[in-house]
């Protein structure tokens, strides 16, 4: 790879397997309504979802509701988000970088993501996908990030990047 490279992220940016996440939770547990609340606006409306879902939610004891991660067919039957296939094609085509998927796997769908990236988005050039606590998302060596994490991209800015020209 020679040419400007960008790494996006998979989670929340090409997949909404978040919204997939809320559902399988929601469809399991109940609501923990005085969390919920910390999350509604004065009109009462849920404008934004925390990262970590389970703060929503109720546990049995030894439930922790990231059980959903575990399943190893996990992005077999998951949709891109709109307009991700097109982007990336774009990002291709129009700017001419190099495009690399980097994202963590939090339990054991490490094949399924690896062929959900390789059958949605062939323009892609690479695939880093990390252990759950790895920080290496952000020292991808790259010139530019796309990430729906703020913390991310805080550590993204804060490093040696390579200028792109």
């Amino acid at each position: 790879m020679s040419n400007p490279i960008v790494a996006i992220d998979l989670d929340g940016v090409l997949c909404d397997s978040g919204a997939h996440w809320h559902k399988w939770l929601h469809d399991r547990f109940e609501l923990n309504d005085s969390e919920v609340d910390k999350w509604i606006d004065s009109w009462g409306q849920m404008q934004k979802k925390p990262y970590n879902l389970t703060k929503l939610y109720q546990f049995p004891t030894g439930v922790t509701g990231f059980e959903y991660w575990n399943n190893q067919s996990l992005y077999d039957g998951l949709s891109p988000t709109n307009g991700a296939v097109s982007a990336l094609q774009e990002i291709k085509s129009q700017l001419n970088m190099d495009i690399v998927v980097v994202s963590r796997v939090i339990g054991n769908h490490y094949e399924s993501k690896l062929k959900w990236v390789r059958n949605h988005f062939p323009m892609v050039d690479a695939v880093y996908l990390t252990e759950p606590n790895e920080k290496a998302k952000t020292y991808t060596r790259c010139n530019a990030i796309v990430e729906d994490s703020l913390m991310q991209l805080h550590e993204f800015a804060n490093r040696d990047v390579l200028k792109v020209r």
